[in-house]
């Protein structure tokens, strides 16, 4: 199950990897871990250039091997549509800009919603 929907997955999203040129990764979360590259709590990833953005319970990226490691329920959206599945691996080969990394604030006001970024 968990291959059909990569395969889904890759299908919709292959077309944006011919065009997609250096670009930040955006991470997102209530918990940020610097040192492994990984957020937590109501994670989101944004990568703008391929025009897409992943929403997970924990979002983890490999910069090495340019994997995205997404926990729990995941929901993938691109310009071609949206994929839901759990615990999946996301493969960005064309991405080489920096990975800039932002907590956020658990108040009740929305326009405080970010804490702190931290660019690497």
């Amino acid at each position: 199950m968990k291959t059909k929907l990569l395969l889904c997955l890759l299908v919709i999203i292959s077309p944006l990897f011919a065009d997609a040129s250096a670009s930040d990764l955006i991470l997102q979360g209530e918990t940020i871990d610097y040192e492994e590259s990984r957020a937590v709590g109501d994670a989101l990833v944004i990568v703008e250039s391929l025009g897409l953005r992943v929403t997970a319970d924990a979002i983890s990226f490999d910069r090495e091997k340019r994997l995205l490691k997404c926990d729990g329920e995941v929901i993938v959206r691109t310009a071609s549509g949206v994929v839901r599945s759990k615990d999946c691996v996301i493969e960005l080969l064309t991405i080489e800009g920096r990975v800039v990394f932002s907590a956020k604030r658990k108040e009740l006001e929305p326009s405080k919603g970010l804490v702190s970024r931290r660019f690497i």
